[in-house]
């Protein structure tokens, strides 16, 4: 069933950030990949990783997917969440649980990279620093 991997790759994805395996990220994330954050920042892929995951200083404790919607729309489903993160950026503690939905998208064939196109709406967010 669709939404079920959908989902399921969603959940492989918060737990590689935990674990820092880039090769699953990799593997996860198409290679035309588009992140963009609550304030609009845009990254391809590996711009994603060098923030997000290859640097020392920054750990994921958890990324917790709350409230799944997923739509699907035939060769592209659509996922919607609440994003609860928890992690370390150099000094500075994030404990942020996203009040806007994020957002991804990706192909439903089975094998496709989950090309993710996750988005932050700039609604804005509540932080607990």
């Amino acid at each position: 069933m669709i939404p079920d991997a959908v989902l399921a790759a969603a959940q492989r994805r918060s737990a590689a950030l935990v674990d820092k395996d880039v090769a699953v990220l990799q593997g996860l994330l198409h290679p035309d990949f588009v992140y963009v954050n609550a304030s609009g920042l845009v990254l391809d892929r590996d711009q994603y990783l060098d923030r997000y995951v290859r640097p020392d200083e920054v750990q994921w404790t958890s990324q917790t997917i709350e409230a799944p919607r997923i739509v699907d729309v035939g060769s592209v489903a659509v996922l919607t969440c609440l994003v609860h993160d928890v992690a370390r950026f150099r000094d500075d503690h994030m404990d942020e649980t996203s009040a806007a939905r994020s957002r991804g998208s990706g192909p439903t064939t089975a094998g496709s990279a989950w090309p993710g196109t996750p988005h932050a709406c700039p609604d804005g967010h509540q932080r607990n620093r």
